[in-house]
């Protein structure tokens, strides 16, 4: 299920907290009216916020279905007992107690609503499994994508370190040479966590599940991996030519960068292929 606004709706406010909040905000309407707000909506309110909290944080990493929303759906009975009692109760409260209690409970109610309809889309959208291509195509990702992630750590690793010698070497810091070596760091720093996720959703496609969210991934690795790559040419075309009147081919870090361009190239190109190669 691609993530639409009505999921990233239901998951961005802590109704927990909100309940939490408007309590104590309200405490002295409370007392005043005699109501124990504290036996059963809480408790209910930290189950339904427990879930909801951790569909987030799956929805981030693969294409959700029925059975992952479903912990959310067995808090939502309980919960809209206990909210239902609570509109009478609060309706004894002095204003703006009143209007505020009111308002929340009825946005619980709204999101229980929202949870049912996303349910029901889910079930009428169950993805189709990925077909035997499919599957060999995510296949081919598993040792590329590694090679990928290994070698942006190195880069990053290196590249801090020759960056930092170019600028820090005094009277003849090399500008130039620190901008380059800064750049294969960026784009490092980048295209390492989209090979790690790439490499994640094709082995759920090996599974048998979420293609299309394999596919997604690979569409937002692509720009990464011409990066990589552009920045190790970059590098690579200014070895041994003079840049702010000292050459970039002095530094043991430096060197290292230039000696992985060939296969940074390689690695690249291969994944740039594979992803054009997708069915």
């Amino acid at each position: 299920m691609p993530i639409n606004a009505s999921f990233k709706e239901l998951t961005k406010t802590d109704r927990r907290k909100q309940w939490k909040d408007l309590k104590t905000k309200h405490s002295k309407a409370i007392a005043k009216a005699k109501l124990d707000f504290d036996l059963k909506l809480g408790p209910a309110l930290d189950k339904y916020q427990t879930q909801v909290d951790k569909l987030a944080k799956l929805a981030a990493t693969v294409e959700l279905n029925s059975n992952q929303i479903e912990p959310v759906m067995n808090t939502l009975g309980p919960l809209e007992t206990i909210v239902a009692s609570y509109h009478d109760k609060v309706k004894t409260l002095d204003e703006p107690a009143k209007k505020e209690l009111t308002a929340l409970l009825t946005a619980i109610d709204t999101d229980g609503r929202e949870w049912k309809q996303l349910a029901a889309s889910l079930w009428s959208q169950m993805p189709t499994a990925p077909t035997d291509a499919q599957k060999v195509a995510a296949r081919a990702f598993n040792v590329p994508t590694q090679n990928i992630r290994l070698m942006a750590v190195t880069i990053v690793t290196r590249g801090e370190r020759a960056t930092a010698f170019y600028t820090n070497n005094k009277p003849t810091a090399r500008t130039a040479a620190a901008a380059l070596a800064s750049n294969m760091v960026a784009a490092a720093r980048l295209v390492g966590p989209s090979a790690h996720e790439l490499g994640d959703a094709a082995s759920q496609v090996v599974a048998g599940s979420n293609y299309e969210l394999f596919k997604t991934r690979a569409k937002a690795a692509l720009g990464l991996l011409q990066r990589f790559k552009a920045a190790a040419e970059a590098f690579h075309a200014k070895w041994n030519i003079a840049l702010d009147d000292m050459t970039i081919a002095s530094d043991t870090d430096a060197v290292a960068l230039n000696g992985n361009y060939q296969q940074i190239v390689a690695d690249c190109d291969h994944l740039i292929g594979l992803i054009a190669k997708l069915p």
